[in-house]
Order: C-alpha cells, then sequence, then structure tokens
C-alpha cells in the first residue's frame, strides 16, 4: 500500500530571521498543584534561537497571558541567561 500526495504542496518549514519574531506559547494546567496562587505555567518557544521561557500565572486569561510573555520578553533581552533554557 502506497499513499498517494498527487496535488499536494510540500510542507514548508517555519522559517524566522530574527529573536523573538515568533513565538508558540502554550499554556500547562497545574491546578491541581497550585502554588502561591499560581496554577498555569506558561512555555513560550521562539522559533529563531529555539530557546524556552517560562512563567507563573494565577488565571488563564489572555491580559494575563500577554503581559507575561510581554515581560519575560523584556527581562531576556536584558539579561539573556536569566529565563532561557536551550533545548538544542
Amino acid at each position: 500500500m502506497t499513499a498517494s500526495f498527487k496535488g499536494k504542496d510540500p510542507i514548508k518549514p517555519i522559517q524566522e530571521t530574527q529573536f523573538m519574531g515568533r513565538l508558540v506559547v502554550d499554556l500547562i494546567d497545574m491546578q491541581r498543584y497550585e502554588f502561591n496562587g499560581c496554577r498555569w505555567i506558561i512555555h513560550a518557544k521562539d522559533h529563531f534561537t529555539k530557546f524556552s521561557l517560562l512563567g507563573a500565572l494565577e488565571r488563564k486569561q489572555a491580559v494575563m497571558v500577554a503581559s507575561q510573555v510581554g515581560g519575560l520578553a523584556v527581562i531576556c533581552q536584558l539579561w539573556p541567561c536569566s529565563c532561557w533554557c536551550h533545548w538544542r
């Protein structure tokens, strides 16, 4: 049995040329293990550098997620070794 791919375009990888140009953001549910009011872990990964950053959230709201990503991005630009994990 062979697969036929006629008429389909090949998959193109995501290409980024600058730091923090494209992020993938995931929210991890930690409500069972709440600590100091934080119930969510935010994981953001930069496509260009392949670095990850983590943060804690009290609530899963768009405003809180955006402020956390923006705050971590500013901290990482000022002091890059403080919050990045390298996964290459």
